[in-house]
């Protein structure tokens, strides 16, 4: 990084973020490796390296944070497309779990209305207004039993990690 330190713009901004990251960097003692994987890097890869190699281990972290996700009372399955609360299968609608998965997708970030509004319309080809978006969000969280989804009054949802 030409204005910086890469192990210092982790630990400022990227851990605080909290996203899955391979550090990438000619520094390859054993020291500097150890000392970024123990700051919080999901790994470490030293120049020069394969681009399969780089493929290869995103995928690995992708399909370690992503397949399953668990929010206070409820876990989401992406390869399964399945809802949990407390380990009970909950039975959701097509497109209730298409909302959800849109959520989950977004953890951490807010989902607008309108772009939920554009979803809705994409899966079902049904014109939809804004109070679609509510009547379908109020059933879904009631069906959830749990306040993980949060309203964000006239901008949107999202579901934030503990």
């Amino acid at each position: 990084m030409p204005d910086g330190n890469g192990f210092d713009f982790f630990k400022n901004v990227i851990k605080k973020i909290n996203i899955p990251t391979i550090i990438l960097t000619a520094f390859d003692s054993e020291e500097d490796i150890v000392s970024g994987l123990n700051m919080g890097a999901d790994d470490y890869l030293t120049k020069p390296f394969s681009i399969k190699e780089l493929i290869a281990r995103i995928n690995k972290i992708l399909k370690i944070n992503k397949n399953i996700v668990k929010v206070k009372d409820i876990t989401y399955d992406f390869d399964k497309m399945m809802v949990y609360k407390n380990n009970i299968p909950l039975s959701l609608t097509p497109l209730e779990l298409q909302l959800l998965n849109l959520l989950f997708l977004n953890l951490n970030h807010v989902v607008s209305r309108s772009m939920i509004l554009d979803t809705i319309w994409n899966l079902t080809g049904n014109d939809v207004d804004d109070h679609t978006v509510t009547v379908y969000f109020n059933r879904l969280k009631k069906k959830l039993d749990s306040d993980i989804i949060k309203t964000l009054k006239g901008i949107g949802y999202r579901i934030d990690e503990e």
